[in-house]
């Protein structure tokens, strides 16, 4: 309710998907495409996943200001380094 119309709600279910999959992702499309939450990477790439595999109060907190943040103009108008991480001077 907080983001009104800024956010749109899309829910995608797999089919073959099995339980084991741990399949439940959270993405942002706004100005970048951004993964805020991933059970099935916090199962088979923990190395690189610093998330947690569930949904408590505290995650949800963290992806409500993650939202918060990556729809506000500062974002829109601001640079990531990990976008030029490949460019070589």
């Amino acid at each position: 309710k907080e983001f009104g119309k800024a956010v749109f709600v899309e829910t995608r279910v797999l089919g073959h998907a099995r339980v084991e999959d741990n399949v439940f992702e959270v993405w942002l499309e706004s100005y970048d495409v951004d993964l805020l939450h991933s059970r099935r990477q916090a199962f088979i790439n923990s190395k690189l996943w610093l998330g947690p595999s569930d949904v408590d109060e505290k995650q949800l907190e963290y992806i409500v200001e993650k939202v918060r943040h990556l729809i506000s103009d500062d974002s829109r108008y601001s640079y990531r380094f990990s976008d030029y991480a490949d460019v070589k001077a």
